[in-house]
């Protein structure tokens, strides 16, 4: 007795979705956030000043992360 063609159609079907699945390589893990790991002051350390009214150098600092 012949399979009906329906049957050899859904079967054909599910092997192709099946056999289009996956096949892809592993994923690799996203690189790591950098963080704030030292600061050092480059400029403007050791002002004062009146309130209102211009430093001689602006502040600055240097943040470097994890990585340099």
């Amino acid at each position: 007795m012949p399979v009906p063609l329906r049957y050899s159609t859904a079967a054909l079907a599910a092997l192709a979705v099946a056999l289009a699945c996956g096949g892809d390589g592993p994923v690799d893990p996203p690189d790591p956030t950098p963080e704030p790991a030292t600061l050092a002051i480059s400029a403007g350390d050791a002002q004062a000043g009146a309130v209102g009214s211009p430093l001689d150098t602006s502040p600055a600092v240097v943040v470097r992360d994890q990585f340099g």
